[in-house]
C-alpha cells in the first residue's frame, strides 16, 4: 500500500519532523536504504527486530524497512522497565534492536541471555533534524554513550554505511497479507504485557475501512496534515495515526513526546 501511495503522490510531503520535510519519494528511498542495512547486518525474512523509539523518522522508516524484507517489528514502549525490555526482546529472540542514544543508559545494564544477543542499532535525534539546527542540537544535547562491552553496538550512520556497501539488489517484495507485520503489546495489567501479532492485511484493512467511513470525499485527503502524536508502539498510533493516514496521502507531523503547549503551537502553526 505504501509503495502504491508513494507512486501516486511522489512529490507530496509524507512525514515532517522538527520542520524537516520528507516527500513520499524520499521516504521510500530511505526505507529501502534501511532495508539494505538490515540485510547487511544479517537480518532475514522471518526474523524479529525490536524497535524502542519515540515517533521519529528513523523509527518509523525502520518499521517499514523491517516489513520490506519480510521480518517482523517487535514494538516496545521506551518507558518499559529494563527487565520488561529484556524479557520481551528475549521472548522473540530478537536479532536486532533499534533505540536512541538518550535511551541507551536503560539498556546498558542488560545482560542478554543466550541465544538472544541482538545487534543494538543506536540512532540519534540529530540525524533526523534539518541541517540548520542539527549542529546546535548535537552540541547541546548529545553525549557519548558508555557502552556495555558485552553489547554488539552499531551506530546508526555505520549501520546505513553497511547497507550502502551491499552490492545485491533488494530481494523481491513477496509479502502476503497473512504474513506477520508487527507485535504490539497490551497494557500488562496482569503481569507482563502480552504480545499481539498483527498481520499485513490487518493494517491495510484499516486503510480501506477508514476510507469507507470518512465523512468526505477521499480526493480531499492527500496533503491534509495529521498530528502524529499517538506513539507508534501503540496500536492506534502505528495503524491509525500513521499507516492509515499516510496511505490516504496525508502529511504526518511526527511528535516524539507529548507536551500540551508544544502540541497547541504545532496545531496552529501547521494547521
Amino acid at each position: 500500500y505504501l509503495k502504491q501511495t508513494a507512486e501516486k503522490y511522489p512529490d507530496n510531503i509524507a512525514v515532517e519532523f522538527q520542520s524537516n520535510k520528507i516527500t513520499f519519494t524520499e521516504m521510500i528511498s530511505q526505507i529501502e536504504e534501511i532495508a539494505q542495512s538490515l540485510l547487511a547486518i544479517g537480518i532475514n525474512k522471518g526474523d524479529y527486530v525490536t524497535v524502542v523509539t519515540p515517533n521519529t523518522p528513523q523509527g518509523l522508516f525502520t518499521v517499514y524497512a523491517i516489513n520490506r524484507i519480510g521480518a517482523i517489528a517487535n514494538m516496545l514502549n521506551p518507558l518499559l522497565s529494563k527487565g520488561e525490555i529484556k524479557s520481551i526482546t528475549e521472548n522473540v529472540n530478537s536479532k536486532a534492536l533499534l533505540t536512541f542514544d538518550m535511551l541507551y543508559p536503560k539498556f546498558a545494564g542488560i545482560a542478554w541471555s543466550e541465544p538472544c544477543n541482538p545487534k543494538m542499532i543506536i540512532a540519534h535525534i540529530s540525524d533526523a533534524l534539518p541541517e540548520q539546527i542539527k549542529l546546535y542540537y548535537k552540541t547541546n544535547n548529545e553525549k557519548e554513550i558508555e557502552a556495555n562491552p558485552a553489547h554488539d553496538i552499531i551506530d546508526w550512520n555505520d549501520f546505513l554505511k553497511a547497507g550502502s556497501m551491499r552490492e545485491e539488489a533488494l530481494p523481491q517484495d513477496d509479502g502476503k497479507g497473512e504474513d506477520d507485520a508487527a507485535i504490539l503489546y497490551s497494557g500488562g495489567t496482569t503481569g507482563l504485557p502480552k504480545g499481539v501479532i498483527i498481520q499485513n492485511k490487518s493494517f491495510n484493512a484499516m486503510v480501506v475501512q477508514t476510507g469507507e467511513v470518512m465523512p468526505h470525499d477521499l480526493k480531499d485527503m492527500p496533503g491534509k496534515k495529521v498530528l502524529g502524536l499517538m506513539p507508534m508502539f501503540h496500536g492506534f498510533g502505528l495503524a491509525m495515526c500513521i499507516h492509515v493516514m499516510i496511505n490516504l496521502g496525508c502529511h504526518i507531523v511526527l511528535v516524539p513526546k507529548f507536551d500540551p503547549i508544544a502540541c497547541i503551537d504545532l496545531i496552529f502553526k501547521e494547521k
